[in-house]
């Protein structure tokens, strides 16, 4: 977990700048999903911020990143080691993508006769728009699925409608 102030504004610097112009709430949320930083962390480095004119707070309670704050960023941005960085963007941006268009995803795994079932489900506005179950022989194996499909789920069910429809456009 990412403690130091300045790392958690670099952070939610690069989230604001990958986001665009987003509700306060929602930047806030997005850099929570991240799983990197506190909730008073990022409310703290939030208003801090605001107050230094690096993001802009408009009236309608949307935030944008400012050309101070993007000149900042640039040199804030290194702080954060590369791997941390993708994945904290990926994360913000899934989350978000999530949120604005209703889509959720869910995994689960099942025993039975000695196999393991992993049922992976993607839903749009609570309607269930994908639904992908695979069998394993180990529990290791369909833990391991789980977890990939927890990390980029998009992708995982992108892939499978690449390969079911034969359509390579799922995949871009």
């Amino acid at each position: 977990m990412i403690t130091d102030k300045t790392h958690v504004k670099a952070l939610t610097l690069m989230i604001a700048s990958e986001i665009k112009c987003v509700l306060s709430d929602e930047l806030i949320a997005a850099v929570l999903a991240t799983e990197l930083v506190s909730v008073p962390d990022i409310a703290d480095a939030f208003e801090e911020l605001v107050s230094d004119g690096l993001l802009e707070l408009k009236s309608d309670k949307t935030v944008i990143i400012t050309e101070k704050g993007c000149s900042i960023f640039s040199e804030l941005e290194a702080l954060i080691p590369t791997g941390i960085r993708e994945q904290a963007k990926r994360d913000a941006l899934r989350f978000h993508a999530a949120n604005v268009c209703g889509e959720e995803f869910f995994s689960k795994i099942a025993e039975s006769d000695g196999e393991f079932i992993l049922t992976c489900i993607r839903r749009v506005n609570k309607k269930e728009t994908g639904r992908v179950e695979l069998n394993f022989k180990t529990e290791k194996e369909a833990i391991l699925a789980k977890n990939n499909f927890e990390t980029r789920p998009n992708a995982v069910m992108n892939a499978v409608y690449a390969a079911v429809t034969g359509k390579i456009d799922f995949l871009m």
